[in-house]
């Protein structure tokens, strides 16, 4: 599930160099970023979701 993808790709990013930490890249939305800037956005990107899923269990659970 996704708690297990997650935890492949934190055990992915331990293996990162200083070095790619500090990488550039143009998000569509947000320009020019680091790649770190990108990671710390995660929790609350999955926590945003999980509450979207939320919402919907609930909706349709009352419908």
């Amino acid at each position: 599930g996704m708690a297990a993808r997650r935890e492949e790709i934190f055990e992915y990013l331990s293996t990162l160099s200083p070095e790619s930490w500090e990488r550039p890249f143009r998000h569509h939305a947000w320009g020019q970023r680091k790649f770190y800037q990108l990671v710390n956005v995660l929790p609350l990107h999955d926590q945003m979701h999980a509450q979207q899923l939320t919402a919907i269990k609930d909706k349709d659970g009352k419908a």
